[in-house]
């Protein structure tokens, strides 16, 4: 009797574990097929806009031959119209103006700041000398003991100097 509720068990886990499996994968396709879905927004937009910058032709049969496969007309000029349209493309140039103003580069991954903190911890002798100042320079420092930019660089020598130990 016990032999055979063992095996119900490992069934119920393998399945358990097995779903589990199967939706971390499918979690990760998702991602990456989201990641080329919208790399091909990008691409398409790019292609649009050239059309519409060169003009030459007749317009809306061009941008009508850049509709990508499986996508519907209706659902394509419904696209188009959206990323053609005054608000949207304020908004990027918006957006735009934003990224060309950013010196500081985000430097950050999913291990986050907390987790590096505490790796930094984990490895120092003395933990509590690790403070947030060292955790900042660490994250925007490069493999090769360089910072990302010139503006960084700046940023880090005077940390460094305020954050002197007395």
């Amino acid at each position: 009797m016990e032999k055979v509720k063992s095996s119900l068990l490992v069934q119920k886990l393998g399945r358990r574990v097995n779903l589990d499996i199967k939706y971390m994968i499918q979690d990760s396709c998702d991602a990456k097929v989201h990641k080329i879905m919208a790399q091909l927004q990008v691409r398409t937009i790019m292609k649009i806009r050239t059309l519409i910058a060169v003009g030459k032709g007749h317009l809306a049969r061009n941008i009508a031959l850049t509709q990508p496969q499986k996508i519907g007309m209706a659902g394509w000029k419904a696209f188009v119209k959206n990323r053609l349209s005054k608000s949207y493309i304020q908004k990027s140039e918006k957006f735009k103006k934003m990224r060309e103003k950013q010196k500081v580069l985000h430097m950050m991954s999913r291990k986050g700041y907390a987790r590096l903190e505490e790796d930094m911890k984990n490895q120092n002798q003395d933990p509590n000398s690790i403070s947030r100042v060292d955790v900042w320079i660490k994250w925007h420092t490069r493999q090769k003991e360089k910072p990302v930019n010139e503006v960084l660089q700046d940023a880090m020598n005077n940390f460094q100097e305020i954050h002197k130990p007395l």
